[in-house]
């Protein structure tokens, strides 16, 4: 039957959000560890304020295509050339290989392929 398939789908879904908790208490751990190494370093440098007091900030977001248009421009190129239609997939793949980044990695080609569909769907410029 075609339900096994799916069955066996969610199970190993199920298995790796079930394992996420797990992984993100052990980098809390070791987030608290860090900030308190911190600490010690700030009031051996004879930092006067209380270390807790300092405001945290956000991590910054690391961009996929940080210049303007550079998504757009690489989409455009890769079907400017292509010897036939190309499904987002294929274009993402491109556009991946192009930039050096790693196509055997799920999470972040499908990142880019759904950022290939919206570019896809803008009226050409």
């Amino acid at each position: 039957m075609a339900i096994y398939p799916v069955i066996s789908a969610l199970k190993r879904k199920r298995a790796v959000v079930s394992g996420e908790p797990r992984a993100a208490e052990r980098r809390r751990a070791a987030m608290q560890e860090h900030l308190a190494v911190l600490d010690a370093t700030l009031r051996l440098m004879c930092y006067e304020g209380d270390p807790p007091d300092i405001k945290p900030v956000a991590p910054r977001k690391r961009r996929l295509f940080p210049r303007r248009g550079e998504l757009q421009r690489a989409v455009l190129d890769i079907l400017h050339t292509a010897k036939g239609p190309m499904s987002d997939g294929d274009v993402a793949d491109r556009v991946m290989a192009a930039k050096g980044m790693d196509v055997g990695n799920p999470d972040l080609r499908g990142t880019v392929m759904e950022m290939v569909s919206v570019v896809r769907k803008r009226p050409a410029p």
